[in-house]
């Protein structure tokens, strides 16, 4: 707490001197030493009454300026919160911010004229990724920038701040944040949102049309003659008249586009939810890296598989990283049946369709499907 107008506390001390003096021989009139002790009392009342003004003990509301407890600030103010503010410095007011300024800029390119996106202030308390949600206010950015002038957000308030990238950018969780930088002259606010990423474009797999050897080794894809048959794009038959109960894939796991970049890229496996695998019709998935960044994928996959499990290759990919590897499923033809269909997913935030913290899903999924047949 901090007093900012002495006045107050002056006049509580002038107040003090003549009760002390009055309280004594210097008037000898009892009449006159009465009064002037009444006088003295409000004098100490008075200076008592600013100083519980300006520490927040007292509201004076529109009779602060009687009491000499206004402090000449500009902007509008609202009482009750006390914070540390910029410099170190107490602060017991919370000012509106007339106009609040966003500033952003891409991560890798360093571009301050790019990024496009909508920045919330939710209430402390609150849960961006519920729908039902409010903010309290926003910033639309464009070209790196925004600004809000709606005279909403208040200094030293706690907002839940979140930048919103509509899947061309990640979002951005900023957690509980206090706004200090009002200029007072101006009303203006600045929030930097510092570096946000760009989504890169998630790279095809597989082309399971290939006959070159990246599918199983074969130099035919026809389904009915290949034993890992070719259907259709991301899609595979196998047959199990022409089968020995393995094959393999190699599968390149990538991202492209300059300065973007995956957050959480995942390997996934995924039953069809019409057509559901019973869970023993692959009985052995193994993996083994075959050229570029080893992202260490466990070499036994039999249990992702099973239980319908994501592998996170990294925290973070760099459009232009790569990772090729040899997958071998073993099935089980007794098991296996023409209904049986499941996918190999590729894909952002850690899992197949994703929800980053304002419920973007990121990068678009790619997904190969397998399926059956006697």
């Amino acid at each position: 707490m901090v007093i900012t107008n002495y006045a107050p506390i002056v006049i509580s001390v002038i107040g003090v001197a003549l009760l002390l003096a009055f309280s004594g021989k210097i008037f000898r009139d009892k009449g006159i030493k009465v009064k002037m002790l009444v006088v003295a009392s409000l004098v100490i009342a008075y200076g008592l009454i600013g100083v519980a003004s300006q520490l927040g003990i007292i509201s004076m509301g529109g009779a602060s300026s009687f009491f000499l407890t206004t402090t000449g600030v500009e902007s509008s103010v609202i009482p009750e919160v006390v914070t540390i503010a910029s410099g170190g410095a107490v602060s017991l007011e919370k000012l509106v911010i007339d106009t609040m300024k966003a500033v952003s800029y891409t991560k890798y390119s360093n571009s301050y004229t790019t990024v496009s996106g909508t920045l919330y202030f939710f209430p402390a308390d609150a849960n961006p990724g519920d729908p039902n949600t409010n903010a309290v206010d926003s910033i639309t950015l464009s070209s790196g920038v925004g600004s809000s002038t709606n005279a909403i957000l208040t200094t030293n308030t706690p907002y839940r701040v979140v930048f919103d990238g509509a899947n061309t950018y990640y979002d951005k969780d900023f957690g509980i944040v206090k706004i200090e930088n009002l200029q007072k002259s101006t009303g203006t606010a600045q929030f930097n949102l510092g570096e946000i990423i760009t989504v890169a474009t998630l790279d095809d797999m597989l082309d399971e049309s290939d006959v070159t050897g990246l599918v199983n080794g074969q130099a035919v894809n026809t389904s009915g003659t290949a034993e890992l048959g070719y259907t259709s794009a991301d899609s595979f038959m196998y047959d199990e008249s022409v089968g020995d109960q393995i094959f393999y894939i190699q599968p390149t796991f990538s991202s492209s586009t300059a300065n973007t970049e995956l957050k959480n890229p995942a390997m996934c496996f995924e039953f069809d939810t019409t057509n559901t695998p019973a869970g023993t019709e692959v009985t052995a998935i193994s993996s083994q890296l075959i050229s570029g960044t080893d992202f260490n994928i466990p070499s036994d996959l039999t249990e992702y598989w099973t239980k319908e499990q994501c592998v996170l290759l990294t925290n973070s990919m760099k459009a232009g990283t790569s990772s090729t590897v040899k997958l071998t499923f073993t099935v089980d033809e007794t098991a296996l049946g023409t209904d049986d269909l499941w996918y190999l997913g590729f894909d952002d935030l850690g899992s197949l369709r994703g929800k980053d913290t304002n419920l973007n899903t990121g990068a678009t999924i790619d997904r190969i499907t397998f399926d059956a047949q006697a």
